[in-house]
């Protein structure tokens, strides 16, 4: 249990500098159209919303909705 509580933070953590790092070059990527900018601006503010609902979820002792929203 305390392997899968280790395991959920540095996802986050991880998860958290993947968005910025796509974000920091999401403007030089795919030749930085704006349409490219709005679609990887909206699946970074996705990701993350997914990742802070299960957080809440978990803490709130909600387990089937924190796997709902682990696994989407």
């Amino acid at each position: 249990m305390i392997v899968h509580r280790i395991n959920g933070y540095i996802i986050l953590i991880l998860l958290a500098i993947g968005i910025a790092g796509a974000i920091m070059i999401t403007r030089h990527a795919q030749g930085g159209a704006f349409s490219v900018q709005i679609a990887s601006g909206a699946l970074s503010i996705l990701v993350a919303m997914c990742a802070v609902l299960a957080y809440i979820n978990i803490k709130r002792l909600q387990i089937d909705q924190h796997r709902k929203w682990m696994l989407r």
